[in-house]
Parts: structure tokens; C-alpha cells; sequence
């Protein structure tokens, strides 16, 4: 535990204690318990060394031993070759005579064997036979007469004369394999009822024919037969000029369509919407353009700034906002002086001599 060992010609044939860390106690993995880990199984280390499996476990995770090692392995062969439990004597019976392995099996002149295991039901037929009341009072086996009665009549009406709960006589039903009483879905369908699906809305067809929604849906999609919807209408060549001409809104008035209808109709044509407060730009308020401030003109248009500035931008004959043009003189002397020299012999501001000289790709004057 320090560091060395001191040899001893007095040490005995017992065990010596396994080296655990300092403190702790704890076992360490180190030697012929690396060796042990990895070659037996964790029944067996546990044994010898005292710990729980939990450790073991452990252990062999952080040597990345497998589940099944040869000493794992050797065990199970050990287990299966020398188990004599019930449960193995009942399995070998049970291949033995597979005739008993259910109860109800057997022939009445035969006994089951001891060590073939009864189902749990029949147990407890046998106990209620011998002691003549019920194990559990709210518990009431099923007889033949209350078999018959099944699938005469509704589930409510038989659970209800023998004093059952509805979902008890259901299961029983189906546990039976008995078909419910007057089911709709053991009606056959006609060739005139399949002639209505698809006309008539499912909900409405259901109740005239007596059928449930479910029934009648899944009918209509077994046969592939679509759904009709007498609301929706072909859109005609006539319509579809008209999109795109007048607002949205307006056309789906004058059409009789809904707004929805007409907004997805033109965006599936590609045709550009038409905006409702959209004015159409007249001459004298093209030639307005750049001889005032954008506000300005803006003003006397009665539109907004940013309508009448893009508007500027765009036309070809766009002008700078304030109506001076640049001269062939003007645009010579960019580039030969400095921007705020050349501002003050044009009248104009530095920022705007700036702004054209890098718009025309003009290097700055050397001062």
C-alpha cells in the first residue's frame, strides 16, 4: 500500500487482502483481477472478491469486456446441463405431450400430468366448483344461456337484462366472434348506393341510407370515387383576363368568388397583384418630377415621398432632386480639385459633388 513490498518468511497459506486505495477502501483493478474480469464470469468475481455486481459491471465497461466471456458462457453450459427445477421438468412434459399443455385439451379419461401447469381460469372453475361460491364476489362467469343471447339484440339492450355492463357484453361478443345486432357495416352495399357516393356529402348520404360517416367515407375512398363539391366551379378563359385588371377584392365581387380563391387564381398564373390605393402617373405629374424637392412635389400630387422619389429614379429622364442638371463643363472639373473647392465655385454642396464624382468612377484630387 506504500510502494513496496517487505518479504516475510513468516507469511502463512492464507489469504492476502487485495490492494485497495489509500483512504477509501475501494478495490483495486490492477494484476490478476484485470485477468479475472475479463475471463470469468461476474458471479464468480463477485464471489471471490467481495463485491457486488454492480462493481463488476463496472469493471468490465471500462475494460470493454463483452456480456458473454468464456467464463460466462462455461456457467450457462454448467446451469443447463444440471437444472432439475419444476420449471424445466414441466417444459420437458410439455414436450413430451404437447396434448397437456392446455387443460382443456386433455380427453376426460385422461389426467393431467402433475407437473403440467393449468391455465389460471380453470383454477379457479375447479375452486369454485369444490367450495361452491365465488372467489371474488363481483366476479360472474359466463354461462351458455347468456352466450345465446349474444348478437339477438343490441349491446345496451342484453347487457342491460342480464344485469352486465355494456362493455363486458361487447368483449364477450367479439371475444366470440359474434356479429352485433342490425351492424351497419354487415349491410352489403347495392349499386344504387354506390351510385350516390360522391354526389351526396358524406354526413348527408350517411344518414339517408342509415349508415355511419365512417362507413360511408371509407366506401367512397375504397372505391376511389372523389368528393363533389357543388360550391366549386371551373375557372373560365373570360375570368382569367380580368385578374390582375382591378383589385383583388373588386374582381372576386363581380365574379362571385371569394377573395382567397381570387388572390391564389392569380399568384398560380404569376400575374402581379393590383394594389387598391394605385394611381396611375399622368404627364404634368411625370414633368413635375425633379424640378421641386420630393417633398415638394409630393405635396402637390397628394401622394407620398418614397412613391414620388422611386418614381423619379426610375423614369429615364430622371433629374436630381432640385431641377439642376449637370453641364459638360461641371462634370470636367470633377476630379481636379477637391470636392469642397469645386461646391463652391458650382454653388452646389460638397456631399453632391461627391456623390457625382464617384457615381462617374472619378478618383479624388491629390491635395
Amino acid at each position: 500500500m506504500r510502494g513496496y513490498l517487505k518479504v516475510s518468511p513468516n507469511w502463512s497459506d492464507g489469504l492476502i487482502p487485495w490492494p485497495r486505495r489509500w483512504r477509501t477502501g475501494s478495490i483495486i483493478l490492477c494484476g490478476d483481477l484485470v485477468r479475472a474480469v475479463k475471463m470469468e464470469s461476474v458471479e464468480a468475481v463477485c464471489y471471490h472478491w467481495g463485491v457486488c455486481r454492480n462493481v463488476v459491471q463496472n469493471w468490465r465497461h471500462a475494460l470493454g469486456v463483452p456480456e458473454f466471456n468464456p467464463g460466462t458462457r462455461q456457467l450457462f453450459k454448467q446451469l443447463r446441463v444440471g437444472a432439475d427445477s419444476p420449471t424445466r421438468q414441466r417444459a420437458m412434459q410439455r414436450a413430451k405431450r404437447p396434448s397437456a399443455i392446455l387443460r382443456r385439451e386433455i380427453a376426460p379419461h385422461e389426467t393431467a400430468h402433475p407437473l403440467v401447469r393449468p391455465s389460471a381460469s380453470l383454477l379457479v372453475r375447479e375452486r369454485m366448483a369444490t367450495t361452491g361460491r365465488h372467489i371474488n364476489p363481483a366476479l360472474r362467469l359466463w354461462t351458455v344461456k347468456e352466450d345465446m343471447l349474444l348478437g339477438t339484440a343490441g349491446d345496451q339492450v342484453i347487457a342491460k337484462r342480464i344485469q352486465r355492463s355494456e362493455a363486458a357484453v361487447r368483449a364477450r361478443r367479439a371475444n366470440l366472434g359474434i356479429p352485433a345486432w342490425k351492424a351497419s357495416y354487415n349491410k352489403p352495399w347495392t349499386s344504387r348506393e354506390d351510385a350516390l357516393l360522391g354526389i351526396v356529402p358524406d354526413r348527408a348520404l350517411a344518414k339517408r341510407l342509415k349508415r355511419t360517416f365512417l362507413a360511408v367515407q371509407a366506401r367512397r375512398e375504397n372505391l376511389s370515387i372523389p368528393l363533389l363539391n357543388p360550391k366549386v366551379r371551373p375557372w373560365t378563359a373570360a375570368e382569367e383576363k380580368l385578374l390582375g385588371t382591378d383589385t383583388d377584392r373588386n374582381i372576386a365581387r363581380r365574379l362571385g368568388r371569394t377573395y382567397c380563391a381570387v388572390q391564389t387564381r392569380r399568384e398560380l398564373r404569376g400575374i402581379l397583384p393590383r394594389s387598391e390605393n394605385r394611381r396611375v402617373w399622368l404627364q404634368h405629374e411625370l414633368a413635375l418630377l425633379g424640378t421641386k424637392p420630393d417633398a415638394e412635389v409630393a405635396k402637390l400630387l397628394g401622394r407620398s415621398i418614397s412613391s414620388v422619389r422611386s418614381k423619379r429614379q426610375d423614369t429615364a429622364f430622371a433629374r436630381p432632386e432640385g431641377g439642376k442638371l449637370w453641364t459638360q463643363r461641371e462634370l470636367e472639373l470633377l476630379g481636379k480639385k477637391s470636392d469642397p473647392v469645386i461646391a463652391h465655385l458650382l454653388g452646389r454642396s460638397a456631399s453632391a459633388v461627391k456623390a457625382k464624382r464617384r457615381g462617374l468612377g472619378i478618383l479624388r484630387a491629390s491635395i
